[in-house]
């Protein structure tokens, strides 16, 4: 199009003329205009954004937009998000001030007079401005996208996504026993990358100081992936990040582990449910487990006697935990008729998201408890087994990612919340409902580890061939840096995961980079391999690099 600032300056007039358009589709089909005209103006600038706020933010500052247009640029994105998730309608005076806003904007974003016929749809109106003072910090946090990280002060300098004129404020990072378990993933991220602070304050300088930094929040992680990456292996704490790609690039195959896992859940749901006079027994249950899970009973090795002598094991001790350990304690009673199972939750908060086993919104007798999480596990105890203190780092983690969204979701306060894994191998009684403490430094610890992945991810999507960044991610990849005794056979089956994902990837880079040389040197041979190539006249194999993959 030759004339792109009409295009956009004729969005505004259609919406206007259209008569059947309520006000509140008007504003929404404004904000898609607005949405388009930024992606138009970036789309060559080799950037990605995760919503309306960074892409606006990028491209006021690309286009010099002073302080005030920007604002009232913004004061509308928050208005027309509220009509499209319909907590606000528009009045007459909303419409029409946003309909400026845009008008101006687009003059200055191209460099070009308002057409005449787009000014007269607001000149006669009296709208007035409408802005809100500086931002004052809220306690419980708020968006902002990172403008500037300064390492050496430890200081990020970002700007708030609020209603309203406010300037860039600081917050301060690596803070001793408040955030420093945050700065390894912190130092990765990027300018023009959204976040979510919580739990903030303005210390004695006015500076902000963030409890907890989350990277995209949006971006919601699987909470089951995140807590693979937390093991304990030679007695060390490991959290490590990467096991989080390895993951992805296993098989997931049918194993005798997975098929117990189902069967056990299928027990737990049984006895959840139980009606009075009507008492669930083994065998009938077990049935129940073949017309669901036909295919495992059949094809898998090892389904013989002893292994169901396992299952029934596991629905005796899961028996005696709903009739008998599910009303002792401190957190009792967990209820069966108020409890909910296979509970999901989502929260662009902290951005994780998840499915909960059992969530029981009863309090406690005691007072102590305003609800509870039991996470259901049916595999081996955690070493050592004799120990019934002991919770899995995996398992803890995950159950502590449940507490933060039930906190931040359905509104409990994290202290007052039950949190217990269920070990369905535990035979002895009192064994098998674990506690899962509340630390404030693991919520951390999770959070770096779901940052540093994200980041990852944000790096990996903007790498192109020959992959040379993934390359020197996955070649960097080095156990040793968690203080690990690699040559220990007892946890060879955690080392071989790391090694086997490096010769993985590095075999398939290999391969491209050498397709990569060999296609180069094709290209150098003579002009007519090229005009070939270029018409598409060229063997299969070859075309795959004269074609754009989408």
């Amino acid at each position: 199009m030759h004339n792109p600032a009409r295009r956009f300056f004729d969005h505004l007039l259609t919406i206007e003329e259209n008569e059947t358009f309520s006000l509140d589709e008007k504003v929404i089909r404004l904000r898609l205009s607005l949405e388009q005209c930024c992606k138009f103006l970036t789309r060559e600038d080799g950037l990605s954004f995760s919503n309306l706020f960074g892409r606006l933010e990028y491209l006021c500052n690309k286009k010099q937009l002073d302080k005030r247009q920007k604002s009232r640029l913004h004061e509308f994105r928050i208005f027309a998000n509220k009509v499209v998730r319909q907590t606000s309608t528009s009045g007459i005076d909303e419409y029409y001030r946003g309909l400026k806003v845009l008008a101006q904007s687009y003059g200055l974003f191209f460099g070009v007079e308002i057409p005449s016929d787009v000014r007269s749809l607001y000149a006669t109106r009296e709208l007035g401005e409408e802005f809100k003072g500086s931002y004052h910090v809220n306690p419980s946090g708020f968006r902002a996208m990172l403008l500037k990280i300064d390492t050496e002060n430890h200081e990020l300098l970002v700007q708030p996504d609020v209603s309203g004129e406010s300037s860039p404020v600081i917050v301060l990072y690596d803070v001793q026993g408040v955030n420093d378990d945050l700065t390894p993933s912190v130092e990765l991220m990027q300018p023009g990358q959204q976040l979510q602070l919580l739990e903030t304050h303005r210390n004695k300088d006015g500076k902000v100081v963030a409890g907890l930094i989350v990277l995209e929040p949006d971006y919601l992680l699987d909470v089951t992936s995140v807590a693979k990456c937390f093991q304990n292996i030679q007695g060390r704490k490991i959290r490590a990040f990467e096991l989080f790609f390895v993951g992805r690039s296993e098989t997931r195959k049918l194993s005798k582990a997975i098929h117990k896992g189902n069967v056990a859940n299928l027990f737990f749901d049984e006895l959840l449910n139980e009606q009075p006079g009507a008492v669930k027994e083994f065998r009938s249950v077990l049935m129940d487990s073949f017309r669901l899970f036909p295919l495992p009973y059949t094809s898998l090795d090892g389904i013989n006697k002893g292994y169901f002598d396992e299952l029934e094991e596991q629905f005796s001790n899961l028996r005696r935990v709903v009739d008998r350990d599910f009303l002792k304690g401190d957190h009792q009673p967990i209820d069966r008729r108020k409890s909910n199972l296979e509970v999901s939750l989502m929260s662009p908060e902290v951005g994780l998201q998840g499915r909960m086993d059992l969530f029981d919104e009863t309090s406690s007798e005691s007072g102590s408890y305003q609800s509870k999480i039991i996470e259901l596990k049916s595999g081996k105890l955690p070493f050592p087994s004799h120990d019934a203190s002991v919770v899995a780092e995996d398992h803890a983690a995950q159950v502590r990612m449940y507490n933060m969204m039930a906190q931040r979701v359905l509104g409990y306060n994290p202290k007052k919340i039950f949190n217990a894994v269920l070990y369905s191998a535990s035979s002895n009684s009192g064994e098998a409902l674990r506690y899962v403490s509340h630390f404030k430094s693991f919520e951390r610890e999770i959070l770096n580890v779901r940052n540093q992945i994200v980041s990852w991810e944000y790096r990996f999507a903007a790498d192109y061939a020959p992959f040379s960044f993934s390359e020197d991610f996955v070649r960097s990849l080095d156990l040793k840096k968690y203080g690990l005794n690699i040559s220990d056979k007892r946890f060879s089956w955690f080392f071989n995961k790391f090694l086997d994902f490096k010769h993985l990837i590095l075999e398939r880079i290999t391969l491209w980079n050498g397709l990569i040389f060999f296609l180069l040197y094709l290209l150098s041979a003579g002009k007519k391999f090229s005009v070939r190539l270029a018409m598409g006249n060229t063997p299969r194999g070859y075309r795959l690099f004269g074609t754009k993959q989408t």
